[in-house]
């Protein structure tokens, strides 16, 4: 057997066993965390992630389905019955606590917001419409809920937390953030929510 052929047999056996090995035995990545104490984890893990990611970043063809929808200020959103909101939340509660065996999911993963707010956020919406009423392309038909990441006063440290913006038809901010300018209504920009758990009531 001359140097190519023997070259390439050992070659070939060792893919052999890379397919085998991968086969017969679960594959595992070390990692690092924050505190730099390293963990391994093993192929469920690595399932767990990609499923997790995959269920956080929505196919093409979903968004494909929402990329024509313009917003509509009585289309948009609908009201469900009890039955179907307990089993909508019980139904993330489940899929959020099945990745990574519990040790790490969305939280928080509800945002809290006082009804007088609420009412401030409606009624300078109503200001701003009324301002133009001949400028359609301006009436703001709907609000977005953002995710944000807020610092908390108390602990300095961030977290997950949602802003609700007005938008326009074509799901456009009516507020310009990316504009250098004052805001000539501060009631526009709702955040720092209320985050759940621990201030959900024991929901």
């Amino acid at each position: 057997m001359n140097y190519k052929i023997s070259t390439l047999v050992l070659f070939i056996l060792l893919i052999i066993s890379i397919v085998f090995n991968y086969k017969t035995k679960p594959a595992t990545l070390k990692i690092l965390d924050a505190n730099q104490t390293e963990h391994t984890l093993s192929a469920l893990d690595i399932q767990d992630i990609h499923d997790y990611v995959s269920f956080m970043t929505n196919s093409e063809e979903l968004q494909d389905d929402w990329i024509n929808t313009e917003m509509d200020s009585v289309e948009i959103g609908r009201f469900i019955s009890r039955d179907l909101a307990i089993n909508k939340m019980a139904d993330f509660s489940k899929w959020n606590k099945k990745f990574l065996f519990n040790k790490h999911k969305i939280s928080p993963y509800g945002f809290g917001f006082g009804l007088s707010k609420m009412r401030r956020l409606i009624k300078a919406i109503d200001r701003e419409n009324k301002k133009h009423l001949n400028q359609p392309d301006s009436i703001i038909y709907g609000v977005r809920v953002n995710l944000t990441r807020t610092v908390s006063s108390e602990s300095k440290k961030g977290y997950l937390d949602a802003m609700i913006v007005p938008v326009l038809k074509n799901n456009n901010f009516y507020v310009d953030l990316s504009a250098k300018r004052n805001l000539t209504d501060e009631d526009l920009l709702l955040n720092t929510s209320l985050p759940c758990p621990k201030n959900c009531g024991g929901q």
